[in-house]
């Protein structure tokens, strides 16, 4: 398949494995690929997640991220992986439609929240969560799952397709989207 012509943008909560996939798909599609989680401090002024979040608040954070947003929407096309949050922001709708109605797929990266606290565990066991801030103080568990009842009914809203990735490895992961934005 060569280079998509438009971005991709990948969605979903926290561990569905959005900055995995856009790494990869990126290579798969001969296309650059960026994770907003990694810009978005930048735009803050700050160097982490967490360090945004902790100086700003999540006003301040979600504010900076959609100017990251906006930002990567008017650069050549990439895979695009959003913040599990992005879509929440104040505005961030409105430029993620605007893409889809340009053409650009917005794939809804979804997974159960029994999937996705067992790969934040996993995560936070291995190499800590630096990067990925509690919002609520709560367990994981409890967190995941109030985050995927409130988040999910938007996410289909505004995805273009959706792909289930629960107990998938990645490289079938990204086959499936694939096909999905080639359909």
């Amino acid at each position: 398949m060569p280079a998509f012509d438009r971005h991709i943008l990948l969605m979903g909560l926290r561990a569905s494995g959005k900055s995995s996939l856009a790494r990869l798909l990126g290579a798969r599609l001969g296309m650059d690929w960026l994770d907003l989680d990694a810009r978005t401090p930048s735009v803050a002024g700050r160097d982490t997640v967490r360090q945004v979040f902790e100086l700003a608040g999540e006003a301040g954070f979600r504010a900076a991220e959609l100017e990251a947003l906006h930002q990567v929407l008017v650069e050549p096309p990439a895979v695009i992986a959003l913040g599990g949050g992005t879509p929440t922001a104040t505005g961030a709708s409105g430029f993620l439609t605007g893409a889809t109605n340009a053409g650009a797929p917005l794939i809804y990266l979804r997974a159960q929240p029994d999937t996705l606290a067992a790969r934040l565990a996993e995560a936070e066991e291995q190499a800590g969560n630096e990067h990925r801030p509690s919002l609520s103080g709560k367990p994981i568990t409890e967190e995941i799952t109030e985050q995927f009842e409130a988040r999910d009914p938007l996410y289909r809203e505004l995805a273009t397709q959706i792909v289930d990735v629960d107990g998938l490895e990645i490289n079938d992961a990204a086959t499936r989207v694939i096909e999905a934005i080639a359909n």
